[in-house]
């Protein structure tokens, strides 16, 4: 017989329902994945996956549980908050992982700032004029540790950008190749500019051991997804339902963890 295609478990909860309250009370009830209604069981629960937007929205899903079941303490399923709309969260930051801690957000603040000025005082020395000849036009660098910090802030939105859309370093440094002889002098000074995203900024990571927390969300997006994949139903800790609730799937890491749950037999 031919192979029929996983169709995938598809919900939605009406607009103007409480969701969290709505999403628990479908669960426990068997409405989400057919054969799963571990209200009579709250054992059966500890079996569960489930994938929501934010550990805020973890806090509050682990009450409206307990309240449910009646209970001070129960077995919950195991919770994992994908970071999609918390900037400061990691997904899946599970102890005892061979990635790297991320770095805190207020560190990479001050190493870009230094980073920064340190690139500002090259650029104006390889721009002091030539005694005899006239100086270059004045340029808007920063000058002051103030002007670095706002520049870092911004520096540092454009690098969780790159890296939430995935996108390589050498496909910024690649973008001189089509700027040849166009404004060449401004160019090279934004190039060189942005080479403390492409350059300095992974060799200061790479020398203090930490990464980015954005990559790092990613690859263990990529490995969950994985895990997915490869004999979902062979390894106790995801042989029960697996579910995602709240996201748009707007980040590229966290579209492909829910077209692996998609995929899921018993996913939702």
């Amino acid at each position: 017989l031919p192979i029929m295609a996983h169709r995938p478990n598809l919900l939605t909860i009406a607009p103007g329902s409480p969701f969290l309250e709505t999403l628990v009370d479908a669960l426990l009830d068997g409405r989400i994945v057919p054969g799963f209604a571990p209200r009579q069981d709250p054992l059966a629960l500890a079996g569960a996956t489930l994938y929501l937007p934010t550990r805020r929205a973890i806090r509050a899903l682990r009450g409206i549980f307990l309240d449910r079941l009646g209970s001070d303490a129960a077995l919950l399923p195991r919770l994992k908050a994908l970071g999609e709309i918390d900037d400061d969260e990691v997904a899946f930051a599970d102890a005892g992982d061979d990635l790297p801690e991320p770095v805190a957000g207020l560190d990479r603040q001050v190493a870009l700032t230094r980073l920064i000025l340190q690139w500002s005082a090259a650029l104006k020395q390889a721009l002091l004029p030539i005694p005899g000849e006239e100086g270059p036009e004045p340029l808007l660098i920063p000058s002051s540790p103030g002007d670095a910090a706002g520049l870092a802030a911004e520096l540092g939105n454009f690098l969780d950008g790159l890296q939430i859309d995935r996108v390589p370093p050498e496909a910024i440094v690649n973008l001189g190749e089509s700027r040849a002889g166009l404004h060449d002098k401004y160019w090279d000074i934004t190039q060189r500019f942005l080479e403390i995203a492409t350059v300095y900024w992974p060799e200061h990571l790479r020398e203090i051991g930490r990464g980015d927390a954005v990559l790092l969300r990613n690859a263990r997006m990529e490995r969950e997804a994985a895990r997915l994949a490869e004999n979902p139903l062979s390894s106790a800790a995801i042989a029960g339902p697996v579910i995602v609730a709240g996201s748009t799937g707007s980040i590229p890491a966290t579209r492909d963890l829910i077209k692996a749950v998609a995929a899921h037999p018993r996913g939702a």
